[in-house]
Order: structure tokens, then C-alpha cells, then sequence
């Protein structure tokens, strides 16, 4: 997957934050990261580029519509969605701090 420095940066450290701070199974964290890059990795696609940590903060709830919609379309189950959602939850909470 392709990831802008400044990204993978943000990343890294929120799931550091994850284990360190927040004590987050190393199951969740596992997940929450999986569900993560998923969905940068359909934010690269529907851009076609790259994005970078700037560009998360433009980014609406229409896009983590498209998401879940391109993930229930894949055959993803409402149980997975949910966990997915509050994957991307934390992360873009963590971003604004």
C-alpha cells in the first residue's frame, strides 16, 4: 500500500499510542490497523495519489460512507463494519489532537 512519510508517520505513532497508552488488545490493535489502511487505501484510489497526512482532514463522512459501502459491497459483515468504523473513530480522533 502506498502511504506519503507523514502518514505512515501518524500511523505508527497512533498505534504505538494504542499499546502504550490506551492498552489496546494486540488483537484490536491488529485489526483497527488492518481497517485503517484499508481505508487509506481506497482514499488512494478514489484520488488516484497518494494521500497525505494533510488530506485526511478534508476528507467527509461521505468518503467513510464510500468505505463501508465498498466494503459491504466485498462481502464484509456487519459485525466487521462495526469494528471497522470505530477503527477509523480512534485514528482520525487521535489525528486531531
Amino acid at each position: 500500500m502506498t502511504q506519503t512519510p507523514d502518514l505512515q508517520t501518524a500511523l505508527a505513532d497512533w498505534l504505538r499510542r494504542m499499546g502504550d497508552e490506551a492498552r489496546f488488545s494486540p488483537h484490536t490493535q491488529a485489526a483497527y490497523e488492518r481497517d485503517v489502511r484499508q481505508f487509506i487505501e481506497f482514499l488512494n484510489q478514489h484520488e488516484g495519489r497518494a494521500i497525505a497526512l494533510a488530506d485526511m482532514a478534508r476528507f467527509s463522512i461521505a468518503d467513510v460512507r464510500g468505505f463501508m459501502a465498498a466494503r459491504r459491497t466485498g462481502g464484509t459483515d456487519s459485525r466487521s463494519l462495526l469494528r471497522q468504523l470505530s477503527g477509523l473513530r480512534h485514528f482520525l480522533a487521535d489525528l486531531e489532537h
